[in-house]
């Protein structure tokens, strides 16, 4: 009984998810994202995978510049060469 109530609240949610994506498209006169509509939920889970990740790492690559998240939430380089001011293209 447990496994089919979980389902049906995953289809309610589902089917409200791009239901009302679909009026927000709608709305906005999107019709290429109205074509894609049935994409949205992989890409919520791909965004859920990838966020779940995002969290394991303690490294970052911000503007070319490979960074490491210390324990007090600051970022410090981990090379010291990569401190030199790089030119703006």
């Amino acid at each position: 009984m447990g496994d089919l109530l979980g389902l049906g609240v995953l289809g309610i949610t589902v089917g409200l998810r791009l239901l009302t994506s679909g009026i927000i498209l709608k709305e906005l006169k999107d019709a290429e994202g109205l074509k894609s509509l049935y994409l949205l939920p992989l890409r919520d889970i791909f965004g859920l995978i990838f966020f779940a990740l995002a969290l394991t790492k303690r490294t970052v690559v911000w503007r070319g510049i490979k960074y490491k998240l210390i324990n007090n939430g600051k970022m410090v380089p981990i090379r010291k060469e990569e401190l030199k001011i790089r030119p703006k293209i």
